[in-house]
């Protein structure tokens, strides 16, 4: 868990932790230099809990990096501290990883901690068109599948990651420094032709973004800033170029169409770092391929090829796992 601001969340996740069903586990805080000092606000449920302090705001994918240095569980999980879990939680992450053990990514069903009716994200979404998405966002809870399904990917704010595979890997990618890090790692995941399961009972209430960043100017700037970096790692050399181009022109559609908005001005602040860092991300492109053997043509059949399931935010399933 990394912890920045939102501390007025923090200490109902870490209690809804302590009351897991599931109680075999250990907790990391990482103190991300946190300006409202918030780790010295919280008190600690038990032992199983520790702060780890960074000298400096390391960012979100840092500072996870940070605190899964050391483990050694099975499992890495990731929970956002704007985040409360159902009691069963992370019991019902431990028996999927058990009944369907071909997975090596686990993500979890996240509702809307103001209104548990609406969906905040079903498993990760990746379209030929370069855009990614948590799945179902703002949809009925009430339409969800039953089932557990495979997904593309998961989203970090509850998520759980096989440790061999995530240290493999290096863990998140730290120059992201928030937002996107985790669609990088499902693509690389999918790329190494490694699944991701979407635990459907497995339940958080999450505040998101809104709670700390209610104009949603940082996200919408590392968002920009991000998603290019995330193609030209990642996309399949079969449709590199032509999925930069198909982005790039629906940004530029994107910031015409709301030229009158007042995050137009963080939007091109975000596309210009993204051009800025462009040299950086095709020299990282091949540590990101390091360990792809998928075909491009088994990458690009699991993108969404439909333009309406990214104007409303689709969920895109694989199909049921039923144990």
């Amino acid at each position: 868990m990394v912890a920045y601001r939102r501390t007025q969340h923090l200490q109902a996740c870490l209690n809804s932790i302590h009351e897991q069903t599931f109680q075999n586990f250990e907790v990391v805080i990482v103190d991300n230099d946190c300006p409202e000092r918030c780790t010295e606000q919280i008190m600690l449920p038990d032992h199983r809990f520790k702060i780890v302090r960074a000298n400096s705001n390391l960012g979100f994918a840092a500072g996870v990096n940070l605190g899964a240095s050391g483990a050694k569980s099975e499992w890495i999980i990731t929970l956002n501290p704007d985040a409360k879990a159902r009691a069963s939680w992370l019991q019902e992450l431990v028996e999927a990883s058990k009944s369907s053990p071909e997975f090596d990514m686990l993500g979890s069903t996240l509702l809307n901690a103001e209104e548990d009716s609406i969906v905040d994200g079903f498993g990760d979404v990746a379209s030929i068109y370069g855009f990614f998405w948590r799945g179902g966002y703002g949809s009925l809870a009430a339409d969800l599948p039953d089932e557990n399904q495979e997904v593309f990917g998961a989203c970090a704010a509850a998520a759980g990651y096989r440790r061999e595979i995530f240290e493999k890997f290096g863990g998140f990618d730290e120059p992201y420094f928030c937002y996107l890090e985790d669609a990088d790692l499902s693509f690389r995941f999918q790329n190494a032709n490694l699944r991701c399961l979407q635990v459907r009972d497995a339940i958080v209430l999450h505040f998101g973004g809104k709670s700390s960043d209610p104009e949603g100017r940082f996200s919408v700037s590392q968002t920009y800033k991000n998603n290019l970096r995330l193609i030209v790692r990642n996309a399949p050399a079969l449709v590199l170029f032509p999925m930069i181009l198909t982005y790039l022109t629906a940004q530029a559609y994107t910031i015409a169409r709301n030229w009158r908005s007042p995050l137009t001005r963080t939007r091109l602040e975000g596309v210009w770092e993204s051009f800025r860092l462009l040299p950086a991300a095709f020299s990282s492109r091949k540590n990101a391929q390091k360990y792809a053997v998928a075909s491009s043509f088994r990458i690009v059949k699991r993108l969404t090829w439909r333009p309406s399931a990214l104007k409303r935010q689709q969920l895109v399933t694989f199909g049921p796992i039923i144990p």
